[in-house]
């Protein structure tokens, strides 16, 4: 994550986060994942699905969504490049609701 990024366009997100008790462990890279639970707990819910292309079957594909707001966040080739689409998204929602 981009973590400057994340403070110059959602600062109020950012300081929710901040006050969630896993926040030191999510500045971690390999513990971003627990922004899965950050965002539930804000009824901000996080899918992955996968695809595989129908031509070329060892062709994965990550396709992020938030659901009930967006499945239109992009498509990508390796999982956390999805994810931290889909986590920016989340914190755009989460600015925009606080």
């Amino acid at each position: 994550m981009n973590w400057e990024e994340i403070k110059e366009k959602y600062p109020k997100a950012l300081e929710l986060l901040e006050q969630w008790g896993n926040f030191p462990a999510v500045l971690s890279r390999q513990k971003n994942r627990l922004l899965y639970e950050f965002f539930d707990e804000n009824k901000i819910l996080i899918g992955i699905d996968v695809y595989r292309d129908s031509h070329d079957g060892d062709i994965v594909w990550f396709d992020p969504e938030i659901f009930g707001v967006t499945n239109n966040i992009g498509t990508y080739h390796i999982r956390t490049k999805a994810e931290k689409a889909a986590f920016t998204k989340a914190f755009e929602i989460l600015e925009k609701r606080l």
